[in-house]
Parts: C-alpha cells; sequence; structure tokens
C-alpha cells in the first residue's frame, strides 16, 4: 500500500485494503484489513487457479485499486500493490492517441462513428473537477455531431457526457492511462469533416470506409486496407505536433444513419482494426476463445482492447459466466501491457 508523491512512492499505513476475487460463477470482495506501518497488508485465501484477485482501498473519497494477479496455487505470495494518490484540480492529463472510425453512408443521410481516446495521467497526483459545476477533464469534438453514447470501457457512461462541441468527463482521473470509446454520427450532408486537437497528440489513426475518402492533413499517410464482410476500410496514420484538426474530406455527402453505428462496433470487434491478442468471439450462440498474434507496441494494444470491449462489454448476462470471466482476464492483461507500453514512451513536446 503506497502513495504516490514527488515522483516516487511512500508507504501508506492505517489504510483499509479490501480483497476482491473474480471467478466464472462469482465476483465481489471476500475480505479486508489494515496496511501496517510498512504499508504492508495480507490475507490467506485458498489457492484458486480459475480466479483472478485484485485488493483496493480508498483515499481522498477516491477509490483505487490494483492490477489483478492469479494465484499459482504453490502455497507461494501473490503481490497485490495499491497505488493512491492525492487530488488536484490541475494535475497535467494528455490525450496520449485517438483512433476514429467512419462508416460509409448508407440510408437515413448520417455517417456512423467510432471514436477510440486514450487518455494519460502522467503525474503523481488524481485530476478532480475544480467545482461541482466543473468537468474533471473535457475535449473538443467535431462540430454538429449527433447521437453521442459512450461506450463501457474505462468510464461509466454516466461519467462521459457530450456539452456544445466537447467531450466530458466527471470521473477523476487518476494516475496512469484510461481509454474510452463513444460512437456517434455526423449530420446529413457532411462532406467535410475537421477532428479537433487541443493539444498535441502522439497517435492518431483514422479509419475511412469510402474509398475516395481521404485525410488532408499534412502529415497524415495512408497505410493497409483490410476487407471485413465485404466492407472495406483504409487506414491512415500520423500524429499532432501541436494543436489543430485532422481534416477528412468525402466525395458524395453523408447518407447513413444511426443504425450503422452498432455495424461499425460489430466490425470492429470481427477484427477490423490490426493488432490483435486472444479476442473473444460468438460461435453458434456462445463465445470461444481465439489465438491471435500479441500486440507489443501501444497502437495494436488500444487496437485490441477497442476489439475487446466492442465485443463483450455489456453483455455479462447473454455471453455467459465462463466467457465473461475470460473477458475480465484478458481485459486485465491488455491494460497491464498498454501501460508499460505508453509508460516507455517518450512524453511529446
Amino acid at each position: 500500500m503506497a502513495r504516490l508523491a514527488s515522483g516516487d512512492t511512500v508507504p501508506l499505513a492505517g489504510a483499509r485494503v479490501v480483497l476482491h476475487r473474480l471467478t466464472a460463477t462469482r465476483q465481489g470482495p471476500v475480505d479486508s484489513v489494515l496496511s501496517d506501518a510498512a504499508g504492508h497488508f495480507q490475507f490467506r485465501v485458498v489457492a484458486d487457479t480459475s480466479a483472478l484477485l485484485l485488493t483496493s482501498s480508498r483515499h481522498d473519497g477516491i477509490e483505487y485499486f490494483s492490477r489483478p494477479a492469479k494465484p499459482t496455487g504453490q502455497g507461494s505470495d501473490t503481490n497485490l500493490v495499491v497505488l493512491v494518490a492525492d487530488t488536484s484540480s490541475s494535475a497535467p492529463v494528455s490525450l496520449a492517441g485517438r483512433y476514429l472510425m467512419i462508416g460509409r453512408p448508407q440510408q437515413g443521410g448520417r455517417r456512423a462513428a467510432l471514436d477510440l481516446i486514450v487518455l494519460q495521467n502522467r503525474g503523481d497526483m488524481t485530476r478532480v473537477a475544480r467545482d461541482s459545476a466543473a468537468p474533471v477533464w473535457a475535449m473538443p469534438m467535431p462540430a454538429g455531431i449527433e447521437d453521442f453514447t459512450p461506450g463501457e470501457s474505462e468510464f461509466s457512461a454516466a461519467a462521459v457526457g457530450h456539452q456544445g462541441d466537447s467531450l466530458t468527463i466527471s470521473a477523476p482521473l487518476s494516475p496512469g492511462d484510461r481509454q474510452l470509446m463513444v460512437t456517434y454520427t455526423f449530420p446529413v450532408g457532411v462532406k467535410r469533416v475537421k477532428v479537433p486537437f487541443a493539444a498535441a497528440t502522439d497517435s492518431v489513426v483514422m479509419l475511412l470506409e469510402e474509398p475516395t475518402a481521404l485525410v488532408v492533413t499534412p502529415g497524415f499517410a495512408a497505410r493497409d486496407s483490410q476487407v471485413i464482410e465485404a466492407r472495406t476500410y483504409r487506414r491512415w496514420v500520423g500524429s499532432m505536433p501541436a494543436a489543430g484538426t485532422v481534416d477528412v474530406t468525402f466525395d458524395v455527402p453523408g447518407e447513413g444513419g444511426k443504425e450503422a453505428t452498432l455495424a461499425l462496433a460489430g466490425l470492429l470487434a470481427a477484427g477490423l482494426l490490426t493488432g490483435g491478442v486472444v479476442l473473444l468471439r460468438r460461435r453458434s450462440g456462445t463465445s470461444q476463445p481465439v489465438a491471435l498474434p500479441v500486440a507489443r507496441d501501444a497502437a495494436g494494444l488500444i487496437d485490441a482492447l477497442a476489439r475487446l470491449d466492442a465485443r463483450f462489454a455489456g453483455r455479462e448476462t447473454e455471453v455467459g459466466a465462463e466467457a465473461w470471466s475470460q473477458y475480465v482476464r484478458q481485459r486485465a492483461e491488455l491494460k497491464a501491457a498498454l501501460a508499460a507500453a505508453m509508460a516507455a514512451r517518450p512524453p511529446m513536446h
């Protein structure tokens, strides 16, 4: 049990630590203890190699969780570390990566979009709102978007909002990386989309279904195309060295409807994005694990998280206990790998 302070960690004594167990049939707290003078805590549990263990503790009004760990089943200790932080309304939070996927026009007059956003807090304080009326963090969105819907990723739907032309987050942002997914549509008749960025962003990927759609912002290059269920998407990759917009042009006005948004999420889960990991898929009404190449870079790991979440988030009762347990475990492993990959990258200036 430790608190982040001045770029280091210091032991936190007397903190209430809760142990949680996640299995295919049950998830929830099982015990709690107080940390000692050195910040250590100990639980004695029956080893279950099919379960995941994690711990949590509340500090300064915010709940913090350890990374999940799997018991070894051989009597050795399982090290679970909870890092907490003090709070600040000015703790710096940056947009580390963004993956925007835009479908072709279909019917109804609009194009559907799926937006995956990766936030990064590299400091040692948790970002909170300056007052009850202000969001914890906000970022500009394309003007005039409609049907804004938060996805179930690192934030609850209630914590993600759309005010004016901004995406807002009302949940605290602790040190580390967080990702969220939102879907929306572009209005009827749009032939040019300007995606705004308030500051430098290391990794930006645009996935465009229309073969004639172009990213005209300097520094972006067209990469590979992929065909998924007879639909082809072209991948444009670049970065934003400073605040500005990524401009996308279309030959014809949009004619796709909100119904296309769900189709995008389905295609995302089916394998549109590159950089795979073990991915759970539905087969004859059930979900089974499928082994895919493991991504090591941040972009591939973000892609994989998006695929996994789009396929399983919010479907616990539908997919069954075993598949949901696999999803939870794989997501935890991906998050740990992404945190390591993001920490290894130098910050942009």
